[in-house]
């Protein structure tokens, strides 16, 4: 019979606390959520994804309730699969977790403003399936990496200055507040929106032409082009489109809050530094 584990995630001062039995039957939302299960060795926890937990692959023979957005996902749905614990991502599933708690079903969202956060988020789901020492064993190998690759920055003087286009229409970067900012950093760059609190903030043209940055950072998922930054007005005169110093990136790699963060700071180094 399993028993009440009360565990809590604490962020920056901030608590996120859950009373609940051992998550055994957990639908999560959020494809971070589903890659963070399946390391610390829960996938078999998991009862129902939504079509954007696709990694790893193994992920794909466990039923779908549909799409990624709250405001799509039927509660009947997820009550269907009878979960004991929902994971989704803060901004994003607020409606869903309102809609369950008032049925008594423990709902968590993400909220990861930087790598720690991850990795505190990592842990603490070690807690809620009882896979402590698996989900600990793969936050220690992430601090090892973390420190290599801090200490190849440090030997590094070159620190150019990068705009992460995570939208162009509005335009949108990461601001201060978002893990991206982290990643940047992290990969020996210099976000040119690190001093905008918002984690995504809207932000002008002409703010991104000002700012002048030496490499330009986009989703290939976006389906831009170096032809096609440089047919933007005024955009030939920044130094990243003179010298097509644009890294097109897999978002499912870069903008997952999860596990292969490291991985994709590893990569964006190499490819800043090259």
């Amino acid at each position: 019979m399993s028993t009440l584990l009360s565990v809590s995630c604490n962020k920056k001062g901030t608590e996120n606390k859950l009373t609940i039995t051992k998550a055994e039957r957990i639908v999560v939302l959020c494809p971070s959520g589903a890659e963070i299960l399946s390391t610390i060795g829960a996938e078999d926890h998991i009862v129902a994804r939504t079509d954007f937990c696709d990694y790893p692959e193994s992920l794909k023979q466990i039923p779908s309730i549909g799409g990624f957005s709250g405001d799509t996902l039927s509660i009947e749905t997820i009550l269907s699969y009878k979960p004991d614990f929902v994971y989704g991502s803060l901004g994003i599933h607020d409606t869903v977790k309102e809609n369950l708690e008032n049925l008594n079903i423990p709902v968590y969202l993400s909220e990861t403003k930087d790598i720690e956060d991850i990795l505190t988020e990592i842990e603490f789901m070690g807690s809620v399936t009882h896979h402590v020492e698996e989900s600990q064993s793969v936050t220690r190998q992430l601090r090892i990496q973390i420190k290599s690759l801090n200490e190849k920055k440090n030997k590094n003087n070159s620190i150019p200055d990068v705009y992460w286009e995570v939208w162009n229409a509005p335009f949108m970067s990461a601001g201060k507040k978002s893990f991206i900012n982290d990643v940047i950093n992290l990969a020996g760059g210099k976000n040119i929106f690190s001093d905008v609190e918002d984690v995504y903030p809207i932000i002008s043209e002409e703010a991104i032409l000002s700012r002048n940055p030496d490499v330009i950072i986009i989703p290939v998922e976006n389906g831009i082009t170096i032809n096609t930054l440089k047919k933007r007005a005024g955009w030939e005169q920044i130094k990243a489109v003179k010298n097509e110093s644009v890294i097109f990136i897999d978002s499912n790699l870069f903008t997952r809050p999860g596990p292969r963060i490291i991985q994709a700071a590893e990569k964006l180094y190499d490819q800043l530094h090259k």
